[in-house]
């Protein structure tokens, strides 16, 4: 894998491409990282991308970008209409939670077909009360591999993906596996940005969400870091 600030999405920005479906470095780091024979991300040969198990829809998966709603287009434009106050008045912010979410540790992955429905990735970043939020995702994923029977909103997404998280035999394993344990306290609950559904809704809050951000996504590169040191992951 490339160097540890390695920005995947460079390249293909200008491009108007987006790093999670068409970057080869990514899927090989995301391969080294996380793949086993029931996880691949597949690679790229001729500008096609392949899957080992190309017919089997269980096996495919795709990274999944963390948001930072810095874009001042595109999602949610309507519904922050301060973010390009919040940007001009903290362009060092911006710019840093911009950069560390490009690197490895600003993606995630799910599995990238559809079953029945639209996929994890859509519907985290559709669905009213999750808005693309990391901290929702991973509580909901939570709610999950603790059987809760009370309704929550990505309840019935997952439950269509069991096959999954069903890998995994707890919470814990599935965070552990995805390096995710910086987004958990010492007993694998979620640390959420705020205990409240959807965006931030000043620009205060999107600030402090950026905050936030850097801060775990800091923790989360340097853990990934030392992952991959131990196993001599690194591109010589």
């Amino acid at each position: 894998m490339k160097e540890i600030y390695h920005d995947y999405r460079i390249e293909y920005r200008a491009k108007g491409q987006d790093a999670d479906s068409v970057s080869p470095e990514l899927r090989i780091a995301m391969n080294q990282l996380y793949g086993t024979d029931l996880i691949d991300f597949g690679k790229f040969t001729d500008g096609i991308l392949s899957y080992k198990n190309r017919y089997d829809v269980k096996t495919h998966f795709a990274p999944d970008a963390f948001t930072t709603y810095t874009k001042l287009d595109g999602n949610y434009i309507n519904k922050m209409p301060f973010r390009k106050e919040a940007k001009e008045e903290n362009p060092e912010l911006a710019d840093r939670v911009l950069m560390i979410a490009n690197t490895i540790a600003g993606h995630l992955f799910f599995p990238c077909r559809r079953i029945d429905g639209n996929t994890i990735n859509q519907n985290r970043g559709t669905f009213g009360k999750i808005l693309d939020r990391v901290d929702l995702t991973l509580r909901d994923i939570k709610r999950y591999y603790d059987k809760e029977t009370a309704d929550y909103p990505l309840k019935s997404t997952l439950l269509r993906y069991n096959f999954f998280f069903d890998q995994f035999a707890n919470f814990k394993e599935y965070i552990d596996h995805c390096l995710l344990q910086d987004f958990c306290d010492e007993n694998y609950n979620v640390k959420l940005w705020q205990d409240k559904y959807g965006l931030p809704q000043t620009k205060e809050e999107l600030v402090d969400f950026w905050k936030w951000s850097i801060d775990v996504l800091e923790r989360r590169l340097k853990r990934i870091e030392k992952f991959a040191n131990e196993r001599g992951l690194f591109d010589k």
